[in-house]
C-alpha cells in the first residue's frame, strides 16, 4: 500500500510541475541531414518522464524501508511529494531599488514556495525564494538580490532533517536588453536521523523571470 500510494502521489504531483503540456517543436524537414532529429512526441516525452519518475518514487520507497528497520518513526520524515504555491503583490518598500522612474511606481515583487511533505501529505518544510522588481513597459529598471528563506517544521527537525543553506544564487539579465531578468536559486535539505546516516538529501530549484512589462513567470524542481 505505502510502494502504490507513494508511486501515485510522485507521480500526480510531479506530472503537473513539470509542464507535459507544453508544445512541443516541429519534426526537422524530411531528407535533410543536417536537422536534428525529430523531438519526441509528447507521448514519448510522457512515457520516458513517467519512468524517471517511478524511479524517484522507487529510491523513496527504499529510503522509508530503511529507516523503518532502524526506528519506525523515522519512516513517516521521509521526502516524497513536493507541491508549489506562488504569490504577487507590491514590492517590499524595505527593499533598496534604485527605479529612475519614481519611488515604487511599477514596481512588484513575486515569490514562489516549495513544500516538501511525507507519503501522507504532512508538511516536512518549505523553500521560498521571492524577488522586487521595477519595470517601465519595456525594461527592467531595477530589481533586488533574491531574498531566500528554509524552514523546517519542528516535528521532522526532532526526526533529523535540516535546513543547509542556499547551494546556488544567480540573477542576470537574459538577453542583455534588460527585457527580463532571470534569478536561480538551489537550497539545501538534508535528512539525518540519529544515529542512522544521512538518508535523504534535496536539493530544490527555484527559478524566477520578472520582465520588462511588469509579468513574470516560475519554474521549479525538486533537484
Amino acid at each position: 500500500m505505502i510502494k502504490k500510494l507513494a508511486v501515485t502521489l510522485f507521480l500526480t504531483t510531479s506530472l503537473a510541475a513539470t509542464g507535459i503540456g507544453q508544445a512541443f517543436a516541429a519534426d526537422s524537414p524530411a531528407g535533410d541531414p543536417t536537422a536534428p532529429p525529430p523531438a519526441a512526441s509528447p507521448e514519448e516525452f510522457k512515457n520516458q518522464l513517467l519512468g524517471k519518475l517511478e524511479k524517484q518514487a522507487i529510491r523513496d520507497i527504499e529510503v522509508i524501508n530503511k529507516t523503518a528497520a532502524a526506528d519506525p518513526r523515522y519512516a513517516k520524515a521521509v521526502a516524497t511529494e513536493m507541491k508549489v504555491e506562488k504569490g504577487t503583490g507590491p514590492a517590499d518598500p524595505r527593499t533598496t531599488l534604485a527605479n529612475p522612474d519614481g519611488a515604487l511606481a511599477g514596481c512588484n515583487a513575486a515569490w514562489v514556495t516549495v513544500y516538501m511533505n511525507n507519503v501522507s501529505g504532512s508538511t516536512i518544510w518549505r523553500y521560498r525564494q521571492q524577488v522586487d522588481w521595477c519595470s517601465n513597459g519595456s525594461q527592467v529598471t531595477s530589481i533586488s538580490p533574491a531574498q531566500i528563506s528554509g524552514y523546517v517544521y519542528g516535528w521532522a527537525a526532532a526526526l533529523g532533517w535540516s535546513y543547509e543553506g542556499v547551494r546556488n544564487n544567480a540573477q542576470w539579465d537574459y538577453y542583455g536588453n534588460r527585457w527580463v531578468y532571470r534569478t536561480y536559486t538551489q537550497g539545501a535539505f538534508h535528512y539525518c536521523p540519529p544515529r542512522v546516516i544521512c538518508v535523504q538529501k534535496v536539493y530544490p530549484n527555484i527559478t524566477i523571470d520578472t520582465y520588462g512589462n511588469g509579468n513574470w513567470d516560475y519554474y521549479w524542481s525538486r533537484g
